[in-house]
């Protein structure tokens, strides 16, 4: 796989967790890349999922996702600025 279609691959992660109304909590950088936890919030405890099936429950869930390429890395944290400055204005 090209470095590009491993970028778009985890583009894609990161676009559909937002879509499926998870917000970017944290992120976590080492030298193999970066862990992003995203948390879907409707109140009660964490209760952790697969990044491919959406919360089932009425309870908040989490999913840790790994960030292998710069170009993603930097990508999330555009859409976490985005997101941030929407929320704020």
């Amino acid at each position: 796989m090209s470095a590009f279609e491993e970028y778009e691959q985890e583009r894609r992660e990161i676009d559909n967790l937002l879509f499926k109304g998870y917000r970017i909590q944290d992120l976590q950088e080492n030298l193999d890349g970066a862990v992003v936890t995203f948390i879907w919030e409707t109140g009660g405890s964490a209760a952790a999922v697969s990044a491919d099936s959406p919360p089932v429950s009425p309870t908040a869930a989490r999913i840790d996702l790994v960030l292998l390429t710069a170009d993603a890395r930097k990508y999330v944290m555009t859409r976490y600025i985005e997101l941030k400055r929407e929320r704020a204005g």
